[in-house]
């Protein structure tokens, strides 16, 4: 083993060789600076090109929510105006005769009475949710602001929805025909079908372009 390190063949290999101007690898090595290297500077280029990518790119998402927000804002108002009317302006009316029922629902024990009372209250509470989402997206940075458009707009849809459930049992309980009250309940029902499968359509084609996109 001492006869190999004293070896005059293995001080002289590629590890101790010096360059013309003398420097041993090891010195080389130590005067380099990665942030000057070729490959680190496309790198930074890369990373800057990258950083103002996703700017122009969020910037663009936010032009597209600000404007869907607007629309958003209008509908789920409307839809707080009429839900919140349906609370109190019930189907079939209040019980005015005395006793201890005065003043409850006539047809409050039939189960599409309490379909009716459970959609409009989900349809109430979303679209008041998704109004305050807006309310509070003001006083958000545009990093947050982005995600709550996006909560906004899903409340949104769930408020429509239950909306049209919370119409379609209102009119079921009341109509004295049950054939006239199924054939509404089947429009009613084909109408959301119609609906959910627009919006599952709508949610593929978008991600379908991005996909091809990138």
């Amino acid at each position: 083993m001492i006869t190999l390190f004293e070896d005059q063949h293995w001080n002289n290999n590629i590890f101790v060789q010096r360059d013309a101007d003398g420097n041993v690898p090891d010195e080389i090595t130590g005067n380099v600076s990665f942030q000057s290297h070729p490959c680190w500077e496309e790198l930074e280029r890369n990373n800057i090109r990258w950083k103002e990518s996703y700017k122009k790119w969020f910037k663009g998402r936010m032009e597209v929510w600000k404007e869907r927000a607007n629309t958003h804002l209008i509908v789920v108002t409307l839809i707080l105006t009429v839900s919140f009317a349906a609370g109190f302006t019930i189907p079939g009316g209040y019980n005015g005769d005395d006793g201890p029922n005065k003043g409850m629902a006539i047809i409050s024990k039939k189960t599409a009475f309490k379909a009716f009372a459970v959609t409009d209250t989900i349809a109430m509470i979303s679209s008041t949710a998704a109004v305050f989402l807006h309310y509070l997206a003001t006083y958000e940075k545009e990093n947050k602001r982005l995600s709550r458009y996006v909560a906004a707009g899903i409340l949104a849809l769930v408020a429509m929805l239950a909306m049209m459930i919370a119409f379609m049992t209102g009119l079921y309980v009341v109509l004295p025909s049950t054939s006239l009250a199924i054939f509404i309940c089947v429009i009613c029902s084909l109408s959301l079908a119609l609906f959910i499968f627009l919006l599952g359509k709508s949610f593929y084609d978008s991600f379908q372009k991005k996909r091809k996109k990138y």
